[in-house]
């Protein structure tokens, strides 16, 4: 009887330690980012979707930590009636959950140069809530 329960118990064990590794590789020690554009969770893109007709291009993150990050970059914005291309810094925080993975779930963008903040106003990029992808 002693030998029964032992093996039941070491197969009770041995089946929690398989079960670690699926965990653990659900979960990443970063705090990622959501990517439209790709329709993924990414760990510093160099590129950002907003919208229909614009989005964040050539982004270097020069800080990411477990509550926010911070890069610069170029918001590119066009349609059939105008086009604009303004240096910004982009600040996300706000720390949310997808699923069991940690992500950033605010974007604040503001412009580099002071002539640039009021055309930047024009179009709606200067605060929004990011989604987790589907």
């Amino acid at each position: 009887m002693t030998v029964r329960v032992r093996s039941m118990v070491v197969a009770a064990v041995v089946a929690v330690l398989l079960a670690v590794p699926a965990i653990a590789s659900a979960t990443s020690p970063y705090t990622l980012l959501p990517n439209y554009l790709r329709n993924e969770l990414s760990y510093k893109p160099t590129t950002l979707g907003q919208g229909a007709h614009g989005g964040y291009i050539r982004l270097r993150w020069s800080f990411w930590g477990e509550k926010s990050a911070i890069a610069t970059g170029i918001f590119d914005y066009g349609d059939f009636y105008e086009r604009a291309r303004i240096p910004v810094k982009v600040r996300v925080d706000v720390v949310g959950t997808c699923g069991a993975i940690r992500v950033f779930r605010r974007l604040r963008v503001t412009a580099l140069r002071p002539r640039d903040a009021r055309k930047l106003q024009r179009y709606p990029t200067t605060r929004y809530p990011m989604q987790c992808p589907e």
